[in-house]
């Protein structure tokens, strides 16, 4: 087992504390030390991998430097805030095993693909048996009408975004799927290069959708108490397995269910 030294956490868990305190009075937080106390938690999330991927409205902050952050005008940021206290609680009472650390040969291996219509997955076992699986989900139209386009150019949506979104819905269909997540070693393949690039690191930059899907994946990840994924990089060309599947709602009509 590993863990942070007690003195450490409980510092970092007051000051975070502290913070959710000061929000609810409009308070706002030096940038001197919010810089120093996301250091902190960097250092902290070595034994909590997942916990990276509560980090990236931490880093967008950084980033911007201003004078003091506010957290009541950043919900995204105080959601994180309050997330961050919460892996760090539950970490006194349920250390990480060091066979938690570090990704493996994957006993479960998922591969996902997204288009405007919908997304597909396939599921297959590796190390471990799991009945293969392949499973399709068509986007609602709130999804549908705010994808970017070249007849939608305002959209908020990228088609990152929504490959993004596959792999979590592939992540929650595996957790129903497979007997058990907790320990495994799980790879994950999409023919995104940012979705692979977003899930190596549990973080995003610019992308405010990407990343809340980023802190919902990590947050199941620290519930299954999961070894760190491996995402991987699957060509365009070779994914017709769950090509199929995610358009098979509209765009060809030779792949309708």
């Amino acid at each position: 087992m590993i863990w942070l030294a007690t003195k450490k956490r409980d510092r970092i868990i007051t000051t975070l504390h502290d913070w959710i305190r000061l929000s609810k009075r409009r308070g706002g937080i030096p940038f001197d030390d919010f810089q120093s106390v996301v250091s902190k938690l960097q250092h902290a999330f070595l034994t909590i991998p997942a916990g990276r991927g509560l980090l990236s409205p931490f880093y967008t902050m950084l980033g911007l430097r201003p004078q003091f952050i506010f957290l009541h005008r950043n919900p995204a940021l105080r959601a994180a805030v309050v997330d961050c206290r919460t892996f760090l609680r539950e970490s006194v009472s349920t250390p990480t095993k060091c066979q938690n650390l570090v990704a493996g040969w994957p006993d479960y291996v998922g591969i996902t693909d997204a288009s405007g219509h919908g997304i597909g997955g396939c599921i297959v076992g590796e190390n471990k048996a799991v009945p293969p699986t392949i499973f399709r989900f068509q986007w609602p139209p709130e999804i549908s009408a705010n994808i970017v386009s070249d007849d939608n150019p305002t959209g908020s949506i990228t088609n990152s975004d929504l490959e993004m979104g596959g792999l979590l819905l592939l992540w929650l269909v595996m957790e129903d799927v497979c007997s058990t997540l907790t320990d495994a070693h799980v790879a994950l393949f999409s023919d995104n290069s940012p979705t692979v690039n977003w899930t190596q690191r549990l973080a995003a930059k610019h992308s405010m959708v990407a990343m809340q899907l980023i802190r919902a994946l990590a947050l199941r990840l620290q519930l299954a108490k999961t070894s760190p994924l491996t995402p991987l990089h699957i060509a365009g060309a070779d994914n017709a397995m769950t090509d199929i599947p995610s358009r098979s709602f509209g765009s060809e009509p030779k792949w309708h269910c």
